[in-house]
């Protein structure tokens, strides 16, 4: 019985080893089971046998496939020696292949790159997809953006931004600012809070209250050079006359403002609830978050209901073009509007750029490679076989691929 498995065992050897020595070693195990011993002697010499007959078995295909692997080596560098000097003779051919892949997947990856950057990441905010811009081409005052507060139940918050150009004099050369004015709780609406010290307090926001300021990272680090003393410091930062404000934080490195990256510090703005009146200074977008479950939509239904409301407590206030537009839409899709059709058509031309470009190399690489008839049948003739002759073109295209992919 054992005799027979061991014989099956032997087939598991590479043939050429095992027509040489299989049947020396059945002999040879036939005669080491035969010997007289003991039960227990036997089934060792068994259990011997099979351990000695799995370590040949692994010894003797691990030599097979170290020998194919070096002959293949061997075959492969002195296919791409012969490539390298076959593409220097054409120098022609292989910049055009180079420079045709490089120009096709240098624009659709820049094309892309933008497209990604723009269209296809998420905002860097906490639940980016729940901040919402209401009435995108309507500008907003402080005023508005209270009365919506209390009108517009589907949303968590609602706070408004602006934007005005500063003096900071602070015992050197006075340098202009671009700061952002805010409302208390924009900082909260994002999701992001300043790195060092606090955000704004709805009392910040109050007439009679003490003049606050948050600065931007890199204006703590290039102008105050990162010194945390700076909390609670007084700062000229004002327009005529430089009115002091005192700094309270200062926002995380990398923080995206809402008005883009040259935001350089941010102030609250103030309004007297108790003296409350509609004015005529409209300089705020707003800013909103959606409540869990909300949908921008039925948002947008209460943004046109309330702007109705308004106009007729107030005549004159809003036309009725004004409460037909009136509507809300996502941070990232009012942010990628204007970029978003000219970046489509730019991706999809790079796109077409890169068909034809692969297009037109294929061409090169077949015309090349029917010119190279004559060539490929003197090797096929020497004994070269089929597999050899298509790796010879195969590694040419691949080499010619990759110098493309690093040009691109």
């Amino acid at each position: 019985m054992f005799r027979t498995l061991y014989a099956l065992g032997l087939r598991l050897l590479p043939r050429g080893f095992r027509r040489r020595y299989g049947a020396s070693l059945l002999e040879e195990a036939s005669a080491t089971l035969t010997e007289r011993t003991t039960r227990t002697g036997r089934v060792a010499r068994g259990l011997w046998l099979t351990y000695d007959l799995g370590r040949a078995v692994t010894r003797e295909w691990w030599d097979v496939l170290m020998d194919a692997t070096r002959g293949a080596g061997r075959g492969i560098f002195t296919d791409m020696r012969l490539t390298l000097r076959a593409l220097r003779r054409s120098p022609g051919y292989a910049l055009a292949i180079v420079g045709t892949l490089g120009f096709g997947i240098g624009a659709s990856t820049t094309a892309f790159g933008l497209a990604d950057a723009y269209l296809l990441r998420s905002l860097p905010y906490p639940d980016s997809q729940r901040l919402l811009v209401l009435w995108p081409d309507q500008n907003w005052s402080r005023q508005m953006v209270d009365m919506a507060s209390e009108g517009l139940p589907s949303l968590e918050e609602l706070g408004g931004v602006g934007g005005a150009t500063l003096v900071l004099a602070d015992g050197g050369e006075p340098e202009e600012l671009f700061v952002s004015t805010v409302t208390t709780n924009v900082h909260r609406i994002v999701g992001v809070a300043p790195a060092l010290g606090r955000g704004f307090v709805p009392d910040d926001g109050t007439p009679g209250a003490e003049p606050v300021a948050i600065l931007s990272h890199a204006l703590w680090v290039d102008h105050f050079g990162s010194d945390p003393a700076v909390l609670g410091r007084a700062v000229a930062l004002g327009g005529e006359g430089h009115l002091s404000r005192t700094v309270v934080g200062v926002m995380p490195a990398g923080y995206l403002p809402l008005q883009g990256p040259g935001v350089d510090a941010w102030i609250p703005v103030t309004m007297d609830r108790a003296a409350e009146e509609w004015s005529d200074s409209y300089f705020m977008q707003s800013i909103a978050r959606l409540r869990p479950g909300g949908r921008p939509d039925r948002v947008a239904a209460e943004t046109r209901a309330w702007a109705a409301r308004v106009r007729e407590s107030e005549p004159g206030w809003f036309s009725a073009e004004d409460v037909a537009r009136a509507t809300a839409v996502t941070l990232a899709s009012e942010r990628t509007a204007s970029q978003r059709m000219p970046l489509t058509v730019a991706l999809a031309a790079a796109l077409l750029v890169l068909l034809v470009a692969c297009a037109n190399v294929t061409n090169l690489v077949v015309a090349r490679t029917t010119g190279r008839e004559r060539e490929l049948s003197v090797r096929a003739a020497l004994g070269a076989g089929r597999m050899r002759t298509a790796r010879i073109v195969v590694i040419e295209v691949m080499l010619l691929a990759g110098l493309g992919g690093l040009a691109g």
